[in-house]
């Protein structure tokens, strides 16, 4: 997954290779065995966005958005195993649309394809992750595109060097109680699986 930001000092662009293995668990259905981790792109400004594994609509995003993308309409509620093959021939690069095709079924149709950006205040304290708008990175910089691509590279693990606290966290990385803002009771769904996932 290759992910592009346009800033006032050019492109800025963050890569990582993510293994994704389907294991039929019936003939429409599958879990997602998920290896790699969040994509990091650099700013100008100093700062880190993370590109994660998890979206606010499916915490295994990065399981499945190949498969609802490269589903056509035409396969309908195929079997999975259909499906997964369909995704093992594509090698051309899919960009990532903003929203889900057709494809993806109902009720995903039209719903945010994307992932969920964030950054830290400070990325030493877990604590101060707050979600970032890909649209509205702030300083005149915005997500220009979301590259996919099949491919036999190495899968990256180097996600370690940056948040090394991410070898211990366990649990959500905002705890936050009720009568806390909306973004924050949001910001208490991500774990560190959000950021990196070593298999189901």
């Amino acid at each position: 997954m290759t992910v592009e930001v346009d800033t006032p000092t050019g492109l800025r662009t963050g890569s990582s290779v993510i293994e994704v293995r389907p294991r039929l668990t019936g003939e429409f259905a599958a879990d997602m065995a998920i290896v790699g981790e969040a994509v990091p792109v650099d700013l100008p400004d100093g700062r880190t966005i993370y590109a994660l594994l998890w979206s606010r609509l499916a915490a295994d995003w990065a399981g499945w958005i190949v498969l609802w993308l490269v589903r056509p309409p035409a396969m309908g509620n195929a079997p999975i195993a259909d499906v997964v093959r369909a995704v093992a021939a594509t090698r051309i690069p899919l960009v990532l649309p903003r929203r889900l095709p057709a494809g993806a079924g109902y009720p995903l149709i039209g719903m945010d394809a994307r992932p969920s950006f964030v950054a830290f205040g400070d990325e030493r304290r877990p604590k101060t992750i707050r979600f970032i708008d890909p649209d509205d990175i702030g300083g005149g910089m915005k997500l220009r595109r979301i590259t996919l691509q099949v491919t036999d590279d190495a899968i990256t693990h180097t996600i370690g060097d940056r948040l090394p606290w991410l070898a211990s966290q366990r649990g959500s990385l905002k705890p936050s109680s009720m009568d806390a803002p909306l973004a924050d009771r949001q910001l208490e769904s991500l774990t560190e699986v959000a950021f990196v996932r070593r298999g189901y």
